[in-house]
């Protein structure tokens, strides 16, 4: 008698059978079929079928899934955006918020969408330049610069201070004992100093937000002037 497991198996194959007769732009329908046989069956009998009803390599398959498991359902998947623009950015290398900014930039480019094509090759862009940044952060992490030793200073002073702070015998008296005669002086004291702290972070967010921006077109530049746009 044949197993539920097996009449299961073969229900989904007839599913990939009817997908591999169908005529072209069903990419997200084979992708989450192969995804949906990768969770209930064995990947080798998976890998299998697919090759043989689709014609694919494996490798594409693979990549069919993966862009399956990056983007499983509609909500997550851009209108109007094609399987091969989420194919493109289904790489480990992107953050979820930045798949989701490359797809919104070739869907808003102007005067029009841009192709597969055309999107390959800022998604390739974009590969190199997150490559640069994380070789450039690896070196960064075994040859401290002096922005990163002064950069661990200031970590280290800031948790000093507060260890040092609460610890400190005024203040603890301060937590366990009546109100003193002017509290609002001591109040207003940590408020300003609490103030002055807030004030340091915020300039060095901006700057270093500056910093990022500039890069970033300095880095646009250098790309355009390679590619003799400039």
């Amino acid at each position: 008698m044949t197993s539920n497991k097996e009449q299961d198996f073969e229900r989904w194959k007839k599913r990939g059978e009817v997908l591999g007769k169908a005529k072209s732009g069903n990419q997200w329908a084979i992708a989450d079929w192969i995804r949906d046989g990768m969770k209930r069956f064995k990947k080798s009998d998976v890998y299998d079928e697919v090759e043989e009803l689709t014609g694919m390599t494996r490798a594409s398959l693979q990549q069919f899934k993966l862009t399956a498991e990056f983007f499983p359902t509609i909500s997550t998947r851009v209108k109007n955006l094609s399987f091969g623009h989420h194919r493109l950015v289904a790489k480990k290398i992107f953050t979820k918020a930045k798949r989701k900014e490359l797809l919104r930039r070739a869907l808003t480019h102007k005067p029009k969408k841009l192709t597969v094509v055309q999107f390959a090759d800022v998604v390739a862009k974009e590969c190199g330049r997150i490559a640069v940044l994380e070789k450039a952060n690896e070196r960064m992490t075994n040859t401290p610069t002096n922005s990163d030793q002064a950069a661990q200073k200031v970590v280290e002073l800031c948790k000093q201070f507060c260890k040092d702070f609460s610890s400190h015998l005024s203040v603890r008296a301060l937590m366990h004992s009546d109100p003193p005669g002017d509290r609002r002086q001591v109040i207003r004291e940590l408020k300003a100093t609490a103030e002055e702290f807030n004030r340091m972070a915020k300039e060095l967010e901006f700057h270093w937000q500056d910093y990022d921006v500039g890069h970033y077109y300095k880095q646009e530049r250098a790309d355009a002037s390679a590619a003799g746009r400039l």
